[in-house]
C-alpha cells in the first residue's frame, strides 16, 4: 500500500510505531519493508453510560468511564486566549519551529505515550473513591477551566513538592506531590487549577519533552556548570536545546499561575501557596512581613531580573511572577469572568428548604382597617381561648380589634357529627328535589298524610308515609 508523507506508520509484524527514515522495527526487529501500514484514521467513540455528557446524573459532574464533564453551564466556555500569557505563547511556537525539538517530541509520543509515562510516576490514582475530596476539587476545576474531559490524577512521592502536567498529543495526566497534600482545600484548589490550566494550553507534551531531554530538576540553569562549560562542543548543543525549553517553561508557569487565579478566586490565596511553594515551606507565612515584601514585590522591575531569569532558572523569578499574578487579579475582565463563574457555582448548590420562623414572644398581624402592621407580647392573653382588645398603632385609624390565641400546631381538628333530630322526619320534595321536615307527630296514629311542599314555585301535595318500626317483626317478612 502507499503510504502518505507525514503520516506515522506501524509495524505489520508486531504493530509498534515506527518514525520516518527506520528501516528496522525497534520492537521486533523486523526489517521494515514496502508493507508498513499507515496509522488508521482516528475514529469518534460514544460513550454509553453518559450519551456523551447528555445522560449524566443530576449532581454528578463527570463520567467515571469516560471522563466527560459536565460544563458549568451549556453556552459555558473558557477561551484559552486569555488565560494564555503572550511570552508562553511566543515561546510555543519557537518550540513548534525547532527541528530537534519537534522531532523529539514526535518520538516520545509515538514510541513511549501517555500509558508508559503514567507507569513512570509510580503514584496512586485519585478517583470518586481514592481521596475523593481531592478528586472533586479536580473536576471543579477542570469544569471552570473549560476541559472538556477529566485528565488522570495521581498522587506521587517521586518529587514531594512538585505538581506537574505529563502526557503527549492524545491526553494529559497530573502528578501531585505527596507534600502538597497539607494544603488546605482553598489552596489545594489553585495548584489543580493551574495544572488545568497547563492541559488546556497543549502544556503537556512539552512539559514531557523537557523532563526527559533536560532532566527532572525543576530549577536547572544553562550555567550550572560555569562559563567553562561553553568550550566543551557538547555542552553548547545542550545549552541550545536547553535554552528555548526553559524560556518555555517560565512563561508556561505564569499561564498556569493565571488559570489558577481564575479558579480559586481568591489573589490571597494565590500569593500564599505561590510563597509557600518556592520556599518549600508551610511555616514561612507566619514570619513574613507582608509589608516589605510589596516593597520588594514593587522593586522587581528591571533588566537585571529578567536577565537573572533568563540564565539562572527554569522557574519564573519569584517577585515578578507574584506582580503579574497581582495585576491579572485585578484586572475588570478577571472580576467579571469571576461573577459568571459564582453565579453558575451558586445555582448548582441544592436548595435549601426555607427555615421555620423564630418565635420571639410577640404575635404579629396586620389591622383589618387600614392594613398597618402591629404586635404585642403573647403573654397578656390570659389563656388559649379568650380574646383581647388590641388597638390600631396607626394615629388615622385607632381601631379596635378583638384578637384570639392561635390554636396550637399540635391540636387536631375534629368534625362533628350533625345532631340527631328523632322528633321529625327528613325527606325531599319529588318534584323539585327541596328539603323539607315532616314532625312525626303530624303521623302519629296515622297510614298516610298529605304534606304541602313549601316552595312557592313547586306547592306539591305530598303523600307521607311513617316509617315502619325496627322492631315491627313484619319488616324481616318474606
Amino acid at each position: 500500500m502507499t503510504v502518505q508523507p507525514g503520516v506515522p506508520k506501524f509495524c505489520s509484524h508486531c504493530g509498534h510505531g515506527l518514525m520516518a527514515g527506520e528501516k528496522f522495527c525497534g520492537g521486533c526487529g523486523t526489517a521494515i519493508g514496502p508493507d508498513a501500514v499507515a496509522a488508521p484514521a482516528s475514529q469518534t467513540h460514544h460513550c454509553a453510560p453518559c450519551g456523551d455528557g447528555g445522560r449524566l446524573p443530576a449532581g454528578q459532574n463527570v463520567c467515571f468511564t469516560c471522563r466527560r464533564l459536565r460544563p458549568l453551564s451549556p453556552d459555558y466556555h473558557m477561551p484559552i486566549d486569555y488565560l494564555m500569557w503572550d511570552l508562553d505563547a511566543a515561546a510555543m511556537r519557537t518550540l513548534r519551529n525547532s527541528g530537534p525539538l519537534n522531532a523529539a517530541a514526535q518520538a516520545i509520543s509515538q514510541r513511549l505515550g501517555r500509558p508508559w509515562l503514567e507507569a513512570a510516576v509510580n503514584g496512586i490514582r485519585l478517583g470518586p473513591d481514592q481521596m475523593p475530596d481531592i478528586f472533586n476539587q479536580a473536576v471543579l476545576a477542570a469544569r471552570i477551566v473549560g476541559l472538556a474531559y477529566l485528565p488522570e490524577l495521581y498522587v506521587s512521592g517521586e518529587q514531594m513538592w512538585d505538581c506537574v502536567t505529563l502526557g503527549d498529543e492524545n491526553g494529559a495526566f497530573i502528578a501531585i506531590g505527596s507534600v502538597l497534600l497539607n494544603f488546605g482545600p482553598r489552596e489545594m484548589l489553585y495548584l489543580l487549577g493551574r495544572e488545568m490550566g497547563h492541559v488546556a494550553a497543549g502544556h503537556a507534551m512539552w512539559n514531557t519533552v523537557s523532563r526527559f531531554m533536560s532532566g527532572q530538576s525543576a530549577q536547572r540553569t544553562i550555567m550550572g556548570e560555569g562559563v567553562m562549560q561553553f568550550i566543551n562542543p557538547a555542552k553548547i548543543v545542550e545549552s541550545a536545546i536547553d535554552a528555548p525549553l526553559m524560556a518555555w517553561a517560565r512563561q508556561s508557569q505564569i499561564t498556569a499561575d493565571r488559570a489558577g487565579a481564575m479558579v480559586v478566586g481568591d489573589p490571597a490565596v494565590v500569593r500564599n501557596v505561590t510563597l509557600q511553594w518556592a520556599m518549600k515551606s508551610f511555616p514561612v507565612l507566619k514570619k513574613l512581613n507582608v509589608a516589605a515584601l510589596e516593597r520588594q514585590v514593587a522593586d522587581a522591575v528591571g533588566g537585571a531580573h529578567q536577565m537573572a531569569e533568563m540564565t539562572m532558572g527554569s522557574q519564573p523569578f519569584l517577585m515578578r511572577r507574584l506582580r503579574l499574578q497581582a495585576e491579572f487579579s485585578g484586572t475588570s475582565d478577571f472580576s467579571a469572568w469571576r461573577r459568571v463563574i459564582d453565579h453558575w457555582l451558586e445555582a448548582e448548590k441544592p436548595k435549601k428548604a426555607p427555615e421555620p420562623p423564630i418565635d420571639d414572644g410577640h404575635v404579629r398581624l396586620t389591622c383589618i382597617a387600614c392594613s398597618e402592621p402591629l404586635r404585642f407580647d403573647r403573654s397578656r392573653f390570659a389563656n388559649e381561648t379568650d380574646a383581647i382588645k388590641v388597638r390600631c398603632p396607626n394615629a388615622a385609624c385607632r381601631k379596635v380589634l378583638e384578637v384570639r390565641p392561635a390554636p396550637p400546631k399540635s391540636a387536631k381538628i375534629e368534625r362533628l357529627a350533625p345532631e340527631q333530630d328523632d322528633n321529625s322526619l327528613k325527606i325531599d320534595c319529588a318534584a323539585c328535589h327541596r328539603p323539607l321536615r315532616v314532625l312525626k307527630a303530624a303521623l302519629a296514629g296515622k297510614s298516610e298524610a298529605k304534606i304541602r311542599c313549601p316552595n312557592a314555585d313547586c306547592r306539591t301535595v305530598l303523600t307521607v308515609r311513617p316509617p315502619p318500626e325496627r322492631d315491627n317483626p313484619d319488616l324481616y317478612a318474606d
